[in-house]
């Protein structure tokens, strides 16, 4: 089935296979897929289908989940590679993949976080090992106070 939207640069009609339509977000009417260059304008569009066309992909029921594990050789490879992507991202500077949760690239150095998110997860980490020396200074007065106690 071919769906049709129009470009944000020209306002031209793009046209795309709606099987090969790939979800990414959605507003109130639309649901919104990937960025593609116009065929008018050459400029980057996203393409959307509004949420009355779009038909959600089916699901493979148990069966065919297996039959298409049992004869695909390289099913996962595939896997291993889909869960690798959805792990890593390309770093903003150099491009190299890292890490979604790294705070700075391997490759280059530059710091992907924000500065304000790093001093704050440092204090929540000294400030967990403040309240475990808290807590074990109090478990060790206790003891004490109760042997000499008796």
């Amino acid at each position: 089935m071919i769906a049709k939207c129009k470009c944000q640069s020209c306002g031209g009609e793009v046209e795309f296979e709606a099987a090969e339509f790939e979800f990414s977000s959605e507003t109130s009417h639309r649901k919104l897929g990937q960025t593609i260059n116009c065929p008018h304008c050459q400029k980057p569009t996203q393409i959307y289908m509004n949420k009355s066309e779009f038909v959600a992909p089916k699901k493979p029921g148990l069966v065919e989940g297996l039959r298409e594990i049992w004869t695909d050789p390289k099913w996962l490879e595939r896997q291993d590679a889909k869960q690798r992507s959805q792990r890593m991202t390309a770093c903003a500077d150099c491009g190299a993949p890292m890490s979604r949760r790294a705070l700075w690239c391997p490759a280059c150095g530059s710091i992907q976080r924000s500065l304000f998110g790093l001093i704050f997860q440092i204090a929540g980490t000294m400030a967990l090992v403040w309240l475990v020396f808290v807590a074990l200074g109090w478990l060790i007065l206790k003891l004490i106070e109760s042997v000499s106690g008796n």
